[in-house]
């Protein structure tokens, strides 16, 4: 039997305006920060525009060293993660994670608003996999993950912004 989705919702901050944190976030060099900060042995970073959307892909290899067995078992020593976001304006887009190859993924959105010069940034998705028996266990695994990178993210974002 496969579960509900988990519904994930985390908000980060920033210390810039919105215009600023959205070119952050924009940056190739930054996304590259990122993922070298969260761990990543390879990585493959590219933002575009797309039609007046910017997309900013996001495809990286991690060591699942320190994860519980059960996920150890379904995605191996070294998993893959895609991620794509499509900013469709300077203050909102959709969020898509896969694992390449694995039975499960991450949709939802992003936003970005702005109050006294602090930018938040809100996800809100559902993570799914489609597993019987673990299914749940990887999803609440899966939302930790997510969570922590996301920390991660403010935490670089801001060193960034403090230049």
């Amino acid at each position: 039997m496969v579960g509900t989705p988990v519904k994930f919702h985390k908000q980060i901050e920033f210390n810039g305006d919105l215009e600023t944190v959205a070119d952050m976030l924009a940056n190739r060099d930054f996304r590259e920060q990122v993922a070298q900060a969260a761990g990543a042995s390879t990585w493959e970073i590219s933002v575009v525009d797309e039609g007046g959307q910017t997309v900013a892909t996001v495809d990286t290899k991690q060591p699942s060293t320190g994860m519980p067995a059960v996920v150890r078992k379904v995605i191996g020593d070294e998993f893959e993660i895609s991620q794509v976001e499509r900013w469709t304006s300077r203050d909102s887009g959709t969020l898509e994670v896969s694992i390449p190859g694995k039975p499960g993924s991450i949709t939802g959105t992003v936003r970005l608003t702005e109050a006294g010069g602090v930018t938040t940034q809100t996800v809100d998705a559902q993570i799914t996999v489609k597993m019987p028996l673990v299914g749940g266990k990887v999803e609440q695994m899966i939302a930790r993950v997510l969570g922590g990178i996301l920390k991660l993210q403010a935490r670089e974002g801001n060193q960034w912004l403090s230049r």
